[in-house]
């Protein structure tokens, strides 16, 4: 009966290093301290959080980063789009925004890979049974 689940416990353990070893370290560089030294490590489109010096957040797309101006544009809840600028003494954070659905993914997929397994193993095949008789 453990025979089934030994596979399932080696495929976890292999789905868990291989996903630690493709982690990116966040913190390899430091934080940027201007606007002048953000301009070099942000790209079009990358996934933003603001927060201005009022403490509102604002999530969105990075557009550009330029006369000391920086703009996104984020989807509104009625599927507009809206285009947000701010100077650079208005601004009291920028950080990129974590996209959740790539470990929804991932975690979708090894409780599917799980499942599998564990119907597919030999202890879990009930058509190599034999069925109690009825008999008495």
């Amino acid at each position: 009966m453990k025979l089934g689940v030994r596979p399932v416990a080696i495929l976890v353990f292999v789905l868990a290093v291989s996903s630690v070893a493709r982690a990116e370290e966040p913190f390899d560089v430091p934080p940027a301290s201007s606007f002048n030294a953000l301009q070099q490590l942000l790209t079009s489109g990358e996934h933003l959080i603001v927060r201005d010096s009022s403490g509102q957040t604002t999530k969105g797309r990075f557009v550009s980063l330029s006369g000391g101006e920086l703009e996104i544009v984020r989807r509104r809840w009625n599927f507009r789009t809206e285009r947000r600028t701010w100077r650079e003494d208005a601004v009291a954070r920028i950080q990129h925004e974590d996209p959740t659905w790539d470990g929804g993914a991932l975690g979708a997929a090894v409780g599917v890979a799980i499942v599998v397994f564990l119907v597919k193993s030999p202890s879990c095949d009930m058509r190599l049974r034999p069925l109690p008789s009825a008999t008495r």
